[in-house]
Formats: C-alpha cells, sequence, structure tokens
C-alpha cells in the first residue's frame, strides 16, 4: 500500500494553514475552559489538514492480489491445424507456470465467438469442444468477449493468438474499449508456413456487351511459386472447357474469349486446380454480364391474363417482353440489369416485399432502368406504397389531401327595428 498526490502543490498551503489555525486559537479573546479551547484547535487543524489533502488529490493505494487471463486462440481457416494444436500447447503451458492466486480461460473466434473455459485455477485444455464458424477471423468479437466475461475482481490480461488477418468487425475499436475498462492486450502471432498456395484474385469481364459482340474473360491468378495448374470456366454452371496453364511465382494473367448471341443475364465461375494446393477455399471467382439486344421489358403482373392488351402493345413497337407472375419476379440487382425497364401492373406492396422493394429502387436509381408503374385497386394508396421504397422511387404522393377548399364570399345583415315604426 501507498500514498499519491494528484495535485501535490496544493500541500505547500498545509503548514501555514496549520500555523494559521494556531495562532488565531492562542489570541482568541474568547472565555472557555483550557479543554474546550485545546478540543476546538484541534478539530480546526483536522478539517484544515482533510480539506487541504481533498484539494490536493489524495489517493490511498492498495495492490490488488491475482491476475484474470482470457486467451484468444484464432480458430479460423487461415490457421492451418499445426498452429491451431501449437497454440493449445501454449496456454496449457503458460498456465501450468502461472502462480496459484492467478485465473487462466480460454476463449475461441473464428467468424463468431464462444467461451470455452472461464477463468480458474486449473487449466487444462486437451481438446478444443466449443465450435465457432471457420470461415472468417473476428478479432473483435473475441476481445469483446473476454473483456465481458471477466470477474470482478482481480487485474484483467487478454492473450491473443492469431495471425491478425482480420476480416471482419475492428479490432483497434474493440482493444480502445477494453482499455477503458482496465483490460490489458498482449498478442503472440501464429507464424505462417504455407507453401505451394494457389488462390484465383479476380474474374473479369465486361458488365455488358452488345448482342453477338466478342469479348474477354480475364482471370488473375496468384501463386508462391512455379507450377502447372488447371482452369475449369463455367457458364451458368455449364461447363464450358478447360486450360492447362503455367503458373510463374506471383501474379498470373489468363483469358478465355466468348460471344453471346442471346441477350440475356449470364453468370461465369473459374475454377483453377493444383497439385498440392493446401488451401482449396480460395480457388474459385465468378463473375457476370449482361447482354444487351433490342429493348427489353418486363412486365410483372398480378393477373397476366388481364395484361395480355398490354403486352400486344408493347410487343408490336418491336420490343421484347417477358411476362411474369410475382413469383417469377428477378431474385437480384444483376437480373434487374438485364431489362431496360420493368412495368409493375396493379401489383401491391405487400405481395413485393420490402427487401425486393429496395432492390428496384437501387436499380432504377444507380443504374438507370426504367419504371412503370399502371394503377388499379392493388397500386399506389390502396396497395400500401406509402412509406415503401415504391413511394420515394415514383413521381407521385401517396398522402391523400383531406384539406377543405373555403370560397370567399361576402355577409349582408339586414336587422328591423322592432320597438320603433322608423328604426
Amino acid at each position: 500500500m501507498n500514498f499519491q498526490f494528484a495535485h501535490p502543490a496544493w500541500l505547500l498551503l498545509l503548514p501555514p494553514a496549520l500555523a494559521w489555525v494556531v495562532w488565531l486559537a492562542w489570541k482568541t479573546d474568547v472565555q472557555i475552559g483550557a479543554w474546550r479551547r485545546w478540543t476546538a484547535m484541534g478539530l480546526r487543524l483536522v478539517v484544515v489538514t482533510a480539506l487541504i489533502l481533498a484539494m490536493a488529490g489524495f489517493q490511498w493505494l492498495r495492490s490488488i492480489e491475482g491476475m484474470n487471463v482470457f486467451f484468444l486462440l484464432d480458430r479460423s481457416d487461415s490457421i492451418p491445424p499445426t498452429q491451431q494444436e501449437r497454440a493449445r500447447r501454449f496456454v496449457n503451458e503458460a498456465s501450468a507456470e502461472k502462480q496459484s492466486r492467478d485465473e487462466a480461460g480460454v476463449v475461441i473466434f473464428g467468424a463468431d465467438a464462444a467461451i470455452e473455459t472461464l477463468p480458474n485455477e486449473r487449466v487444462g485444455v486437451e481438446k478444443i469442444q466449443a465450435v465457432v464458424s471457420t470461415e472468417r477471423s473476428d478479432l473483435a468479437a473475441a476481445i469483446r468477449l473476454g473483456t465481458a466475461a471477466f470477474p470482478e475482481t482481480g487485474q484483467k490480461r487478454l492473450v491473443l493468438v492469431s495471425d491478425g488477418n482480420e476480416n471482419l468487425g475492428e479490432a483497434q475499436a474493440a482493444v480502445l474499449a477494453a482499455r477503458q475498462l482496465d483490460v490489458t492486450l498482449d498478442v503472440l502471432p501464429l507464424g505462417m508456413a504455407r507453401t505451394n498456395d494457389v488462390s484465383l484474385q479476380r474474374l473479369s469481364l465486361p458488365g455488358v456487351v452488345k448482342e453477338g459482340q466478342p469479348f474477354e474473360v480475364k482471370i488473375f491468378v496468384d501463386s508462391d511459386q512455379d507450377q502447372t495448374a488447371t482452369l475449369r470456366l463455367y457458364r451458368n454452371d455449364q461447363f464450358l472447357g478447360s486450360r492447362q496453364v503455367e503458373l510463374a511465382a506471383g501474379k498470373n494473367l489468363f483469358s478465355f474469349s466468348d460471344q453471346l448471341v442471346d441477350p440475356n443475364f449470364y453468370n461465369y465461375q473459374v475454377q483453377i486446380d493444383a497439385p498440392g494446393d493446401t488451401i482449396p477455399q480460395n480457388n474459385r471467382a465468378a463473375g457476370f454480364t449482361t447482354v444487351r439486344g433490342d429493348p427489353r421489358i418486363l412486365v410483372i403482373s398480378a393477373d397476366p391474363d388481364q395484361d395480355r392488351d398490354l403486352v400486344n402493345s408493347l410487343q408490336s413497337g418491336r420490343i421484347d417482353v417477358r411476362v411474369t407472375g410475382i413469383p417469377g419476379r428477378p431474385a437480384n440487382l444483376a437480373e434487374m440489369q438485364s431489362y431496360d425497364s420493368i412495368f409493375l401492373s396493379n401489383v401491391a406492396a405487400g405481395d413485393l416485399g420490402e427487401d425486393w422493394m429496395e432492390l428496384l429502387e437501387s436499380a432504377v436509381r444507380d443504374f438507370g432502368v426504367g419504371l412503370v408503374c399502371v394503377g388499379g385497386d392493388q397500386t399506389y394508396m390502396a396497395g400500401g406504397y406509402r412509406g415503401t421504397p415504391l413511394e420515394t422511387t415514383l413521381p407521385v404522393n401517396m398522402e391523400l389531401d383531406s384539406k377543405k377548399v373555403l370560397p370567399s364570399g361576402a355577409l349582408v345583415m339586414i336587422m328591423h327595428g322592432m320597438e320603433f315604426a322608423n328604426g
């Protein structure tokens, strides 16, 4: 235990203040007994001393016994099994050397975090039992969970055992928040010793092509050594072909030529296979393109039979028209972009759904897709458009105006006097 002053300069006032209290008690003319005089002076000395110590920021510090430690173990796919086993052994070895009053626990994390063991005196992790998603690394989730799970008493320390490849959350913000709670953080980096790793960095192709226009599908591949691999290309889940390629250490670029004659939305996938590749999760990439031909219009109708005249009128203008009910509407933004315009014929907002209307708003606002809303008993205010993205997209207001119209006028009053004949 020790003492500490936040503002020690105030202590310079203590001697003169005490001397002034003693002098005032000695020179006073108040006639009281000796014991009362000495008691009053003593109380004044105590009050003045306490006041000056408070102004000086007097603190009585007492050491806190015991250390609480949480080991945060990274179990994501970026950590090889050998490194994960090494981290488990490190926890057991470090816990065996701790003092008896210290306690340790284990938190494992990937895309989420879970507590393997709470802080206790005896730690022996033989096998990790908790299950987390391993597709991503969220260091912030582990730091927040460990900080929240600490006991109220004792010092608090986190030991992060990870490669630091964060792709979810913000670990820096979580560390700053933990520091405000007197939590310290130590880091044990895991060394990466992977070899023969091949990864697809990107699949590049034009977003929009004309009908019958040849184009290139560009494939960017990264390899850590010279080797032979096989590229396979798919379009709309149909195999287009494969190619044997020679990879140089570093970045590589390959391309496929293609040509599409049917206007539509097309999804491309590419896969690379290399002998001995240790991480197959990064061996795929995807992209998409839209083929533009004659103008294409999508008619989403609550009753396609009743909209036959509308469809015939559009087709007479040499426009490619597709008619569908509500279940057949485009499922994503890329499919909406394949149409020049979208017609909504007597469709209620509740049938379309909030998420789908937000996609439609983005297609109209960000990508220039046309929108025509055909009225009926299930559209506009009657169709529940008020307060939805459809109201924002359409140039009409769904609010009913109920203001009264008061015409201007004049009032003539004719008064008859009853008591006087000439009134």
